[in-house]
Formats: C-alpha cells, sequence, structure tokens
C-alpha cells in the first residue's frame, strides 16, 4: 500500500464526517448482509474506513453500508491523503475486504466511468499504476451488452449469509470467466454474447466450449457481412443470410481467414438468379417524369429509337394490297419547334444516367440529325459517327415523283474520350451502313386484329449489331422511347440488363407480354 501521506491518523469519527463517496466497484448488498453478521461478531474497531482529510470515503464503501444497517453513529476512520485515490481504493479494498476481493468485473467498471467521465486511456493507466494494454482489455469489456455483464458479476458476488455466520462464508464456485476468456465474444452480437454467457454461468458448456463457439459465432457475423456487400441492391440478402446462419460455411471462413469457394458459389449463384429475375425494368410513363427515378451514371449503354415527328395524315389504298397509311399516331406528332427544343432534355439526360465510360445510339431522321447532333454536343457528348440502315426490303413506293426512302439514320456518341466498350468486328463488319431488311414474319407485332402493332418497329437482328458492338455481358441498356420492347428483347438475349420507358399503354403491354418469361 502506498504509505507517502501528507497527514494520517486513525481515530474514532461521526459517520456525518463522511461528505462525499469514491465509488470504486458497484455495492453489492449480499456482501453488506454478510458484513453485518460479521461486524455483530467482531465489532466495529476492526473495519475502519479510508477517507480523505475532506471527509472522501474512498475506503470500505460495504463497510460504511453495513454501518448504516446497524444504525451506528461512530466508526474508527483512518484519515489521510491519498496520492493517487482509485489506487490507494483498490488496494485497501483488495487488502481489508477479503470477503469479497476486487474482481476485473470491478477494475473494469471502475475504467469505464474514468472513460465515460473524459480520461483517456493512457491518463487511466497513470492513475491507477496499470498497463496500458491492461487498460485497453478492460475497457474493451464495455462492448459487452449489460445484460451478459450482470451475469458475469453475479459468478463474483455470491454469498450465503448462514454460512457466513459459522465463520465460513461461501461464494460458489470460482468464476469462470476472465478478461482473456471474455475477448473472444466482445465482437459478437448482443444475443450471441448473452446466449455463450448464459451457458458458461450455468455449467452447460465448459470454456473450451466457450471459445470454439465464439469463434463460429464470429466467422458466421463477417461471413454475413461479407454476403451482405456482395449482394448489396439485390433482394437475395435475407436468403443468404439464413444459409449462413446455419452454420454451414464457419469452418471455411476461420480456415480461409475469409470467403471460400463455397461461400463464394452461394453469393454468385444469387446474384445470377437476381439479375436473371430482375435484370429487365419496363417503366409505364411520360419519359420526362419517369426518368428521374433512373439512377445517375448507371447506364452502359444508350440505345433509344425517339419519334421521328414525320407522321402524315395519308393513308393510300393499292389494288391487291393492304392500305398503306402514314399517319402513325400522335405519339409521333409534335410542333416542329417545341420537337427541336426536347432534344437539350433528352441529352441533358442521357448525360446524367450514363456512365463516365459509357456510349449510345440514337434513331433519327435526315430532318433533325443536326439539331439532334447540336444538342448532344452542347450535353458534352463527343458525336463520333453518323450511321446509316439501309433497309433492303423497305415498303411500296407510293407517289413515283421522288426517290425511295430505303434508309433511317442513327448518331453513335461516347461520354468518355477512349475507355468506352467498343468490340471490332472486322474490317466488313464495321462499315457505317449496315443492310439488313425491316422488321416482319413471325417478328412483327400484331394487335387482335392482325394489323402492325408498331409501324416503326425495330428488327432484333439490327439492335443486336449495336448491342454487340458496345456493350459487355451484364451491361445495362437504356431505352427511354421503348416502343414494344424491341431492346429490351435483343438484350435480355445477350445476357444484358435492361431499363425502358414507354408512354402508350398498348406499346407497353406489348412489351410486357414480349417479356413475360423474364
Amino acid at each position: 500500500m502506498n504509505t507517502a501521506h501528507i497527514e494520517s491518523r486513525i481515530q474514532e469519527m461521526p459517520l456525518s464526517f463522511i461528505r462525499a463517496r469514491h465509488m470504486v466497484r458497484a455495492i453489492n448488498f449480499n456482501y453488506v448482509n454478510q458484513l453485518v453478521h460479521t461486524i455483530k461478531r467482531l465489532g466495529v474497531k476492526a473495519f475502519p474506513l479510508a477517507t480523505t482529510p475532506e471527509g472522501v470515503l474512498f475506503g470500505g464503501n460495504h463497510r460504511f453500508e453495513a454501518f448504516m444497517r446497524l444504525g451506528l453513529e461512530k466508526c474508527w476512520m483512518h484519515i489521510y491523503q491519498p496520492t493517487s485515490i482509485d489506487r490507494e481504493a483498490i488496494e485497501l479494498n483488495e487488502a481489508t475486504e477479503e470477503l469479497l476481493p476486487m474482481s476485473f468485473v470491478d477494475h473494469a467498471e471502475l475504467i469505464w466511468r474514468k472513460l465515460d467521465a473524459g480520461q483517456t486511456q493512457q491518463q487511466a493507466a497513470q492513475d491507477l499504476g496499470w498497463s496500458r494494454d491492461k487498460i485497453k482489455d478492460l475497457a474493451s469489456l464495455q462492448r459487452i451488452t449489460s445484460e451478459a455483464w450482470s451475469l458475469i458479476g453475479e459468478t463474483f458476488h455470491k454469498v450465503t449469509p448462514r454460512q457466513a455466520e459459522q465463520g465460513s462464508p461461501d461464494f460458489g464456485e470460482s468464476s469462470p470467466f476472465t478478461v482473456g476468456l471474455l475477448q473472444v465474444i466482445v465482437p459478437l452480437q448482443p444475443e450471441q454474447q448473452l446466449e455463450l454467457v448464459q451457458a458458461l454461468a450455468e455449467g452447460k458448456i465448459q470454456k473450451g466450449k466457450f471459445k470454439t463457439l465464439a469463434q463460429n459465432y464470429r466467422a458466421r457475423n463477417e461471413a454475413a457481412d461479407w454476403i451482405r456487400q456482395q449482394l448489396a441492391g439485390t433482394g437475395m440478402i435475407d436468403r443468404c443470410l439464413a444459409e449462413v446462419a446455419k452454420g454451414i460455411y464457419d469452418a471455411e471462413w476461420q480456415t480461409t481467414q475469409g470467403p471460400g469457394a463455397k461461400l463464394q458459389k452461394l453469393a454468385d449463384s444469387a446474384r445470377e438468379e437476381w439479375e436473371r429475375k430482375n435484370s429487365i425494368t419496363l417503366i409505364h410513363g411520360d419519359f420526362y417524369q419517369r426518368i428521374r427515378e433512373v439512377a445517375d451514371g448507371c447506364v452502359d449503354l444508350i440505345l433509344t429509337d425517339p419519334p421521328y415527328n414525320i407522321a402524315r395524315e395519308n393513308a393510300f389504298k393499292l389494288a391487291g394490297r393492304s392500305e398503306i397509311d402514314q399517319d402513325f399516331g400522335e405519339w409521333d406528332k409534335h410542333d416542329r419547334a417545341i420537337f427541336i427544343s426536347q432534344f437539350d432534355a433528352w441529352a441533358r439526360e442521357f448525360q446524367r444516367i450514363l456512365d463516365e465510360n459509357g456510349s449510345g445510339y440514337v434513331f433519327t431522321s435526315d430532318r433533325y440529325i443536326s439539331h439532334l447532333r447540336e444538342a448532344l454536343e452542347r450535353a458534352g457528348f463527343k458525336v463520333k459517327a453518323t450511321l446509316i440502315w439501309h433497309k433492303t426490303n423497305p415498303g411500296t413506293q407510293v407517289v413515283k415523283t421522288n426517290f425511295k426512302s430505303a434508309v433511317e439514320y442513327l448518331l453513335f456518341f461516347t461520354k468518355g474520350e477512349a475507355c468506352h466498350a467498343f468490340n471490332w468486328q472486322g474490317e466488313n463488319e464495321m462499315h457505317n451502313c449496315i443492310s439488313l431488311p425491316i422488321c416482319g414474319g413471325a417478328e412483327r407485332l400484331t394487335d387482335a386484329k392482325g394489323n402492325t402493332l408498331h409501324p416503326t418497329q425495330k428488327p432484333l437482328a439490327l439492335l443486336r449489331h449495336f448491342l454487340e458492338i458496345s456493350s459487355h455481358p451484364g451491361d445495362m441498356v437504356f431505352d427511354g422511347f421503348m416502343g414494344v420492347g424491341s431492346t429490351a428483347r435483343a438484350a435480355r438475349d445477350m445476357g444484358r440488363k435492361f431499363i425502358g420507358i414507354e408512354q402508350d399503354a398498348s406499346f407497353f403491354e406489348a412489351a410486357q407480354r414480349r417479356m413475360s418469361d423474364v
């Protein structure tokens, strides 16, 4: 015990001299009852208190409680000024309260109070004369849930007054817990900590099993965190966590110090299943409203066929043939100036949703190609090429005073300079003019009466050509004017993900039916 005091005297003093109490550990009232019996038998003089000259009690809190219960007005006090109250109080308790020795539970709670009051671990170590590592280990135990900690403390504080009267107090079996043993449950979840502490306290498991189960839980928790990271944004997390909770992957995680082959397979198969079922998103509504639901930078390739604003209210009846109607619908009729002004809105949204290394193709007519190009460039895109689709079987030319329309145009643009996907197909395949027939046969969608459903439905072969060149499997493809879902179908068939928007209800329903097996 430290004996460097400013003053030191032992004398009988009134209990009222105690004006404040320095708590080193929580009061154990079972032990207070024990002390009452012992003091009656041995006398109050055998149990002096330790106080400062200012009346701060720092040694003998349990004795003080016992004196109060006995109704005493005076007791003997050792009055002096310790160099360190915390250190002195611990030494006094360990030296004089032999019936209730100080445990690491008491020490840990003292450390917690000091840290909660603003002390650093280094300051606490200096106050108590302990090593920094000891302070660190005891401080870490504060992460154990309060319910489990209470059970741990109870294993140190079992007193039987009847046996105490016979002079041999019984504290039950020695506590199975140690600081080192409890370190293994510090990282665990509260319910896991409580389960293991209860099992060990009740003797249902031994220390070796306690440590093994704790290590298994830790591996399970780390594996669960890994699963959450791997499957973020999917709906497969809960199902995989249920598998991890069975303990199937505990040993593998501990052996490999991370995800092993079995756990990786679980995550991969779950993601593949999710992407198969959820890789196609069809959105019904106005482009300018619903485009806001598409996240920034989530698209790898834009492949879209907006309205051309070329519909005319003309119909031609030819002998022996179906009527030729050039009125595509209200969706392709706009005031010219208003229609051109929309190009900037398209380009701004394309710029927002496209990945930094993304690219795009947008169909247009010769009437508007220059306006659309300028809008894309104003938005920051680099227009790299003007492409031509040569339709090898265009419809009949009714008016014989002009050239037959057999081409449509696309602008190819990129957001970045050189990192966009571009899979060179060979000299003969990379012309800026592609010749393919228009959509027909079983591929052409019709309504209930057998009439063409969408007058400008693009052939899948054409769309697949651009998907092959400018995307990779797993990439996200976007079509803001989806029509009957041709780009969606091509993307799905080629292992790409897809987001599409369509305003016309009949076209949207057709796209849904077309993708109904997804």
